[in-house]
């Protein structure tokens, strides 16, 4: 008797063993301290993949196209600061004046810098972040425009004050938990990452925002590392500042800044989709008026 009623429970076994061989493999096989690292790797990577769909409707090619275009745009602030420097002794010796007078020309840089983020980082809030963008991009190359053209030093005084507007309307506002209206000093374009980038994954997007490089290299590096490396622009200005005074005149400093935004503001009037989580959401929300890009109109 003791016998028959074994039998039973193995065929039973063997039954279970036919009709599900994936989980017997799985529970009859020893797994290791590095596989369950490998499956329990896999499963964050679908979460994350997961969260990602949920945060943003954005792709990855586009997140990262959206942080090409606003790190771009982040970059004049610093750059505006540092190129300026060298050139002051040029610029003291043509428009006939003396250091003291072109050093008040950096404290109203400076105190314009600090005032306008105030201002625009509401605005940022309430009407979204491409019509801020196009706003103070438009002003800063008006701004260099003029200061390229202008000879006197009132002219350079109040140039100043207004391209410090549209350099420094983009260096505002990130507050990580949901609203951006302290002033700081990174860019806007760390809330447009703080739209489109799920949490964990923001870091990343982040690195590329405060970052500084200009040209092909800063195309080349981020298509093929996905990265940038940060914080250039306060290097690289003054040396870009010293050969353009002394090799072109110092008004090629301004006239520099403004086809380098002029391109950049071309970029965006085009391509920068809105991002803003109260006009769009997701991003699945369609734009309206100047939030759309213009390429969604061509197309």
């Amino acid at each position: 008797v003791g016998h028959e009623t074994k039998a039973p429970q193995k065929v039973k076994h063997e039954d279970e063993i036919l009709q599900d061989p994936q989980q017997n493999f799985l529970s009859t096989t020893p797994v290791s301290a590095k596989q369950k690292l490998v499956l329990e790797s896999l499963d964050n990577s679908a979460e994350a993949n997961t969260n990602d769909a949920a945060y943003s409707s954005f792709s990855k090619s586009s997140k990262r196209w959206i942080t090409f275009l606003v790190a771009m745009a982040g970059f004049f602030s610093p750059l505006s600061a540092n190129i300026y420097f060298p050139a002051l002794s040029y610029i003291a010796q043509d428009l006939h004046v003396s250091l003291e007078l072109i050093n008040l020309t950096i404290t109203a840089y400076l105190i314009c810098q600090c005032i306008t983020p105030s201002i625009t980082g509401d605005l940022a809030d309430v009407v979204g972040r491409r019509p801020v963008y196009l706003l103070v991009l438009t002003v800063y190359f008006a701004a260099n425009l003029g200061l390229s053209l202008q000879r006197t030093y009132a002219g350079l005084l109040i140039l100043r004050m207004i391209q410090s507007a549209g350099a420094s309307g983009k260096k505002l506002l990130f507050k990580i938990v949901n609203k951006a209206d302290d002033v700081g000093t990174i860019a806007l374009c760390l809330s447009v990452v703080h739209d489109i980038a799920a949490p964990h994954e923001r870091g990343k997007y982040m690195g590329s925002a405060m970052t500084g490089s200009v040209g092909l290299d800063f195309i080349v590096i981020l298509i093929l590392t996905r990265d940038i490396r940060p914080n250039a622009a306060p290097s690289i200005g003054p040396v870009l500042g010293g050969v353009l005074a002394q090799k072109a005149g110092w008004w090629w400093i301004f006239g520099f800044l403004s086809i380098l935004s002029g391109l950049n503001l071309i970029l965006i009037i085009i391509f920068l989709p809105e991002t803003s989580r109260v006009i769009v959401g997701d991003g699945s929300i369609p734009a309206k008026g100047v939030n759309r890009t213009l390429f969604s109109y061509m197309s």
